[in-house]
This record gives structure tokens, sequence and C-alpha cells, in this order.
């Protein structure tokens, strides 16, 4: 197989990530394919925060503002779609540099996705009645049927359970068998990660920071017109971080202050989530603080970078 060769800057939300790629794509005269599942949406800018319209003007971003907020889309499409648009790179013999913090989307880069059958939605809907009714009887189901996957994922999991029975119903086969073919894959591409890694403390009053910034910025005007605009948002959407949060403020269910509060802990519980999953990934780290510039950043970057290059080339 004739891998894809690209770069990746990786990190949790709020790490710098955004700038830090667009100074490398600057250096290297490429575009960014974005790797993040909400900048994707047309309209929700601030909350997201999509690049700015001089960065866009600066650098090319694709993969961003491209879906109304009222349609899914998922991991499949994104790597269908960023593989179409690594191909014609390739082909212009362009750097593919990719950014983002969205763990499913690298996790799809680094290892690839096996791809589920369809379920039909009246099996999905008899099982999550059966739950509802009886959580132990349908885990002792699922335990009977696929134990390996049950080392994995608990009764109070309700999701999991459920995809995982409801795959064994329509198939006849556990869930298990199919992440193990999916196992035996390989990655279409060759990736080189670079990631910004902060310290805790830190990691939270940047995330503060941005938060009230997003707030200042204008996120609850920008929300109420998207709410206009779309009645309903897609689930994806609506579970998004700084949205969800003042939909529910819309809804009467917070005040503003929790609301904003809310946002403020939902974002650390993203950071430690996303940090979680990276550490699976491949990456070298650089390790951030508030004493390091932008320009030393960019350096220290560019140094691995062409330390990988030099290394490919031996």
């Amino acid at each position: 197989m004739n891998k894809i060769n690209a770069l990746m800057v990786i990190a949790p939300t709020c790490s710098g990530k955004e700038k830090l790629s667009l100074k490398i794509a600057e250096h290297l005269n490429t575009d960014i394919i974005s790797m993040d599942s909400m900048k994707i949406y047309k309209g929700m800018d601030i909350g997201t925060s999509k690049p700015s319209q001089l960065a866009q003007k600066k650098c090319k971003h694709h993969l961003i503002d491209f879906l109304e907020p009222n349609q899914e889309y998922n991991v499949n499409q994104y790597l269908a779609d960023a593989k179409e648009i690594c191909i014609n790179k390739t082909q212009n013999k362009q750097t593919i540099l990719f950014s983002g913090g969205t763990s499913l989307y690298a996790k799809g880069l680094f290892s690839g996705m096996f791809d589920l059958p369809s379920v039909p939605s009246e099996i999905r809907s008899k099982l999550d009645q059966e739950y509802d009714l009886n959580q132990e009887i349908v885990y002792d189901k699922l335990l009977s049927i696929d134990p390996q996957t049950c080392k994995k994922v608990f009764p109070n999991d309700k999701k999991r359970v459920i995809r995982a029975l409801e795959v064994y119903e329509h198939t006849g086969k556990p869930i298990s068998y199919f992440q193990t073919q999916f196992e035996k894959q390989e990655s279409e591409y060759n990736i080189y990660a670079i990631g910004l890694r902060w310290d805790r403390s830190e990691m939270h009053a940047r995330i503060e920071k941005r938060v009230h910034w997003m707030i200042e910025a204008g996120l609850f005007q920008e929300i109420i017109e998207l709410k206009n605009k779309y009645p309903e948002f897609s689930k994806s959407a609506s579970r998004a971080v700084g949205y969800k949060e003042i939909l529910a403020h819309l809804k009467g269910e917070l005040t503003k202050e929790e609301a904003i509060e809310r946002i403020i802990i939902n974002t650390r519980q993203l950071c430690k989530h996303q940090t979680t999953w990276m550490r699976k990934f491949s990456i070298n780290w650089i390790d951030m603080n508030s004493d390091i510039s932008e320009q030393q950043q960019l350096q220290q970057a560019l140094d691995l970078i062409n330390n990988r290059f030099e290394n490919a080339n031996e």
C-alpha cells in the first residue's frame, strides 16, 4: 500500500494549536485540513474558535464551514473527504497538514475506522425500551453474547451496550468480531504528529480566559441567531460545548451565569477527555508554558519537522 505522508498538529482545546498550525502552513506554503468536528458547521464561529477571515485569507482551510447546523456528519464521511483532499494535494506535491483536536478524527487518520453496517431504527428502539425496563437483564444478554466487549463496556453505559446488542441482532456477529477485523487493517497514512502539552493549572486558566472572551465576543447572540435560523440543530451540533449550555439557558433550564460556569466546567472535561485519548497516539510533544513565545514554539515545531524529513531521506 502506498501510504499518504502527512503532518499533524494536535492538542486539546484551548492549547494554541490553530496559531501554530497557521504559522507552520505559511512556512511550508501549504493549506490546513481541519480536524475539528464542530468547525464544519456554518455560523458556529465564536464557540468553535473558527479561524478568522484574515487567517483564512493567509491560508486556505479545508473542511470548515461547509455544513448547516441541522445536518449530521460522521467520522467515515470525514475520512473520505479528507482523503480526497490529500490525494489532490499529493498530486500537486504539496505538504499535507492536519490540525485539530477531535480525537475520533485523529484515530481514524492514525489507524483507520471500521464501518459497521447500519442497523434498522426499530431494533434500536426495542433495545432502548428493554434497557430502560431492566438494565441488568439487557447487560446479562450482552455478557452471554459478547463477553469480550463486556470487559470494556459497563452496565451503566447505555449507548455502548445498546450499540453492541443491535449489531449482534442485525448481523448475527458480536461487535468484537468487527473490531478484531479492523485491528488487522493498516492506516492509509504515515503521520508525523506534533502536540502541545500544558500544565493542568495553566490549561484551566487558558480555558477560563477563552470562555470569557467568547462571551464578550457575542456567543449568546450568535446562538440566538442560529436558533432563529435553525429551530432544530443536529444531534452533533447540539452537543457542542458552549452551544448546548446556552441552548439550555434559552430553554429556561439555566441562568446566564450558570450557563457560563457550565461551559467552563464542560470545557475542562472535554480537555481531559481529549488528553486521555491523545495518549494513545504517537505524538511528538512540545511542553508549553507561559514563558515560551510563539516564535520559540514555532521553532521547536519546525526543528521536529526538519529532523523528521532528514531522517526520512537517509
